[in-house]
């Protein structure tokens, strides 16, 4: 079993080969279930969020998860800077 390290891939998959653009927290995180969809199955099978564990849907499932990254992403700024300080974050959140 090999581990995810949602940062690195963020950093060198995304961000370092698409370099100037900008992406929203929310943009990254659709990257992230679009890209790795084990890795969103795994964080829905661990989350404890309610609103998660009571969607009926795929697609409410998907618009959760997503949710749920986007929060996670906003809370890792300065620790994805500090990983690759070339990475400008602006006020608005965008990442480029």
């Amino acid at each position: 079993m090999s581990f995810f390290d949602r940062k690195t891939a963020i950093i060198n998959k995304l961000l370092k080969t698409h370099a100037g653009k900008e992406f929203t927290a929310s943009k990254i995180a659709t990257w992230l279930v679009d890209t790795y969809p084990e890795e969103a199955k795994k964080k829905e099978e661990a989350s404890n969020d309610k609103r998660l564990l009571n969607a009926k849907s795929k697609v409410r499932k998907r618009k959760i998860i997503i949710m749920i990254y986007r929060n996670e992403l906003n809370k890792l700024l300065n620790t994805i800077q500090k990983i690759e300080p070339k990475i400008k974050i602006t006020k608005r959140g965008h990442w480029f």
